[in-house]
């Protein structure tokens, strides 16, 4: 059990890293596809500005006055990062759905119930019987 344990965690591992690594292409194609220029571009996939967006306290206006994208760039990035997160919803959405019709389909479904199970319930009253009568003080 131990081994099955360490191979379904290790596979959640690696599944988790590849898609990672898928989620991020799929987000930085997005902004390269924007045509800004290679500076902007280059600062929003590294991160850049959002450490140009930080200020020692939290001012929502502070994303409007960033000095590396005017309102209509900021707008475009946004889209392209909508469109991007969309893409990664769809397709992980779909993924997981055909991950849980294949688990339904290689799981071999065993039914509970039993040919002899009123037997067995039988022969459990008797041996709880026989074991209270065994137990119980003899009468006075």
């Amino acid at each position: 059990m131990a081994v099955v344990t360490g191979v379904r965690n290790a596979m959640r591992l690696l599944g988790g890293t590849l898609f990672l690594a898928v989620c991020g292409a799929i987000l930085n194609n997005n902004v390269n596809d924007l045509n800004l220029p290679e500076v902007t571009r280059a600062a929003i996939i590294n991160g850049a500005l959002a450490l140009t967006l930080r200020t020692d306290r939290a001012d929502p206006a502070a994303v409007r006055s960033t000095p590396l994208l005017n309102e209509t760039d900021r707008l475009r990035v946004l889209q392209a990062y909508s469109s991007g997160f969309r893409t990664i919803f769809l397709t992980l959405a779909v993924l997981s759905a055909l991950a849980c019709v294949v688990a339904h389909l290689l799981i071999e479904q065993r039914s509970l119930k039993r040919s002899d199970d009123a037997e067995l319930k039988k022969q459990g009253r008797e041996w709880l019987a026989a074991r209270r009568a065994a137990r119980a003080p003899a009468a006075k």
